[in-house]
């Protein structure tokens, strides 16, 4: 039976118990023309393997590849190289796909003929009481185009995100054709994907019918203690700006992106660097480097027209960094943590 899907997933040190919930949702996937490709980027623990092997013993679909540690991209791009459907999708490893979703994902993009569907997802599952299946105009793709470069939730009430690549299925010859691959950029390299590819499209289609649950995973590199959003922006940056660039025609539009997006960058480098609680470092050292991270040639470029964040306190440290002003802002988030403790 030849493979008409692949679905990639990556997997480095999944909890157990989320783990097996997202390999047992693809194990009862109804559609027999799906391959699902598990790359195990390295894990330490050796219950993962297991698993994954048993997984591999009761579905023939299921392939497995074990590699050394290299980070997500790279994983998913070594999936991707191995691959052999006519179509491609990506489920991460501690999220879940909804019964029938490798059916209705195929489905959908043979009716519509589009070269990518982007479909619902949630963080649990619920009906899709607003339905919508439609072919995207040029201007809705230069919208949306906009919403990925400036990390924007504008398709949030729709239960569609543009700028991941979760819940969409793909043609694989776009990608090959067009050498598209992940680029390592320690968070936000699947946005850099998407925007890639649809550069390459001429038909997008939005099909919000719920396919895929995000499911939270304190141990992810989304939510943990780190310095990745802060060694991350400027590269993504970079390459956002080089996107923006190669397009005459939108450019103007698309360059009003880049500050947003700088916006949502120090405020991530904030919340899971700079002020996070795990982070016992000297003030006048966190001062320093928040300093050398503010003033990196790029994002200073894109930091002088960024919007204010929402949010009292964060307008209040927005302030201060425009001032050039470092130190202020660890004494007044210590000072409202004190205060917060003393509410409760």
């Amino acid at each position: 039976m030849s493979t008409i899907l692949s679905i990639i997933v990556p997997v480095y040190n999944t909890p157990q118990e989320l783990l097996t919930k997202s390999l047992d949702s693809l194990h009862h996937q109804d559609y027999p023309e799906v391959e699902f490709i598990i790359v195990n980027d390295g894990s330490t623990e050796p219950w993962i393997e297991e698993i994954i092997l048993e997984f591999c013993q009761k579905d023939p679909r299921i392939k497995y590849l074990n590699k050394e540690h290299s980070g997500i991209g790279a994983t998913r791009n070594r999936g991707m190289e191995i691959s052999q459907g006519k179509y491609l999708m990506f489920v991460d490893s501690d999220d879940i796909l909804l019964e029938g979703a490798c059916r209705y994902a195929v489905n959908s993009i043979e009716s519509t003929n589009c070269d990518i569907v982007l479909f619902g997802q949630c963080t649990s599952p619920k009906q899709q009481l607003h339905p919508i299946k439609k072919v995207l105009t040029a201007e809705e793709i230069v919208d949306m185009k906009y919403s990925a470069l400036a990390y924007s939730s504008n398709y949030i009430d729709m239960d569609l995100v543009v700028d991941s690549i979760y819940a969409k299925i793909f043609r694989n010859d776009i990608i090959i054709d067009n050498h598209l691959c992940f680029h390592d950029l320690r968070r936000s390299e699947d946005a850099m994907f998407c925007l890639q590819y649809y550069d390459h499209c001429s038909s997008i289609c939005f099909d919000n019918e719920i396919i895929y649950v995000y499911c939270f995973n304190p141990e992810s590199i989304m939510n943990k203690f780190s310095d990745n959003s802060v060694k991350a922006l400027a590269p993504l940056l970079e390459d956002k700006e080089r996107f923006v660039y190669q397009d005459a025609g939108h450019r103007h539009y698309y360059a009003k992106a880049l500050p947003e997006r700088t916006t949502k960058g120090i405020e991530e480098g904030l919340n899971y660097y700079f002020l996070n609680g795990q982070n016992k470092k000297k003030i006048n050292t966190l001062a320093k480097e928040l300093k050398a991270f503010i003033t990196t040639p790029i994002v200073k470029k894109y930091f002088k027209d960024s919007p204010f964040p929402s949010g009292r306190k964060f307008k209040l440290y927005w302030c201060f960094l425009r001032l050039g002003l470092y130190r202020p802002i660890f004494i007044a988030d210590r000072f409202f943590r004190l205060f917060s403790a003393k509410a409760s």
